[in-house]
């Protein structure tokens, strides 16, 4: 099922976060794209048992999620679970593309608060690439009560060869410089079909930590 339908389906409406998911957003009147809760709630359980074994039999501390377009907000709603799951010292990064809206105010808010936004390696980073006039990242409208998290960066250009050549790291929740500005009628699908592969791996032209670090400096004002 492609983004586009899902965006399209009744399950557009905002319904109440799953706190026997999210134990630590109790409380919080949190609400979230009732098809994505659908679909992350098929396979969480599954995941948090497959991620705990293989840190079990890796000794590994370090945990990335990353995902495309509908797998963008899964692996967004599985970011938070993990984090609510896993021992604190697991280090949990997510770097997700092509993200649609996933939920109100209220989850854009909690995940800003679990959360540091860097594409550099931080613990539990949460960042999001978007690419030039994409429009999924600007689904479900706002005026549908839907907001984005901070950590957007947003490619500006690429080369002939696709390779990413311009970034800006994008402060705030929906940042009207970014992806949350464009104009509506100048949207481009295949510039979201291909926004991983602009910038995956490394990131682009972006290869290092020290050039990465030099990127969220550059942060719009």
């Amino acid at each position: 099922m492609s983004i586009m339908s899902i965006l399209n389906d009744v399950k557009l409406a905002l319904v109440d976060l799953d706190t026997t998911k999210f134990t630590a957003a109790t409380g919080k009147g949190i609400k979230v794209h009732d098809g994505f809760q659908e679909t992350f709630e098929r396979t969480a359980d599954e995941i948090l048992a497959a991620v705990q074994q293989g840190l079990e039999e890796n000794n590994a501390k370090n945990v990335l999620i990353t995902g495309h377009s509908l797998g963008a907000a899964v692996a967004s709603l599985d970011a938070m679970f993990l984090k609510g799951k896993l021992d604190p010292s697991i280090q949990i990064t997510t770097t997700v593309f092509g993200l649609p809206r996933v939920g109100d105010q209220a989850w854009a808010d909690f995940v800003d608060s679990n959360d540091s936004h860097t594409l550099v390696k931080a613990r539990n980073s949460f960042s999001f690439i978007t690419n030039q006039h994409d429009p999924v990242p600007r689904l479900p409208p706002l005026d549908f009560d839907y907001v984005h998290p901070s950590g957007e960066f947003h490619i500006t250009s690429v080369d002939s060869n696709g390779q990413a050549t311009g970034f800006v790291a994008c402060p705030g929740q929906d940042n009207e410089k970014c992806s949350s500005g464009l104009n509506i009628f100048e949207v481009s699908i295949p510039n979201h079909l291909v926004c991983g592969l602009h910038v995956l791996p490394p990131f682009g032209k972006f290869s290092t930590q020290a050039e990465l670090a030099a990127l969220e400096a550059q942060e719009l004002a």
